[in-house]
């Protein structure tokens, strides 16, 4: 068996700073952050699912998914070549991504500033489910195009 993760380091639900993910956080964090590829111009975010009907506590339903309903929800940030550049697993109500402006303002927000994409002059594809005239205009400020597919 492959352990990754230092079991001290492991904290209890409902206690600060429990992390849902923390048997994988260190590879996750590993590959979000290790980066040897410049990104094209256009990039992406948007949500997919990882099937999977086993018990955990971060399995999600998503009806309007065809290929796979129930799994593990994730964000990701993706160039237009299909390389990935950042992903961040969704756990439900322990999601601490959050804004006043809502959950996409602060997915978006959280994506490019994590994988160092503001202030670059890159070019934002969306859906309209992360299409808000306030995430329009702080995109602007951040030297970012938006465009809703």
């Amino acid at each position: 068996m492959l352990h990754i993760n230092n079991i001290n380091d492991e904290k209890d639900s409902g206690e600060d700073g429990f992390d849902p993910w923390v048997k994988m956080r260190a590879v996750l964090d590993k590959v979000n952050h290790t980066r040897f590829y410049v990104p094209s111009r256009n990039v992406s975010i948007d949500e997919s699912m990882i099937g999977m009907k086993n018990r955990c506590v971060y399995i999600q339903y998503m009806p309007n998914k065809r290929h796979a309903r129930f799994g593990i929800k994730k964000f990701e940030v993706c160039d237009s070549n299909g390389y990935v550049l950042h992903v961040r697993l969704y756990v439900g109500k322990d999601f601490n991504v959050h804004h006043d402006e809502g959950q996409a303002f602060g997915v978006v927000k959280e994506l490019m500033s994590a994988s160092q994409l503001r202030n670059k002059g890159y070019h934002l594809h969306t859906d309209n489910f992360y299409t808000k005239p306030a995430l329009a205009e702080y995109l602007l400020e951040q030297k970012t195009l938006l465009t809703v597919q």
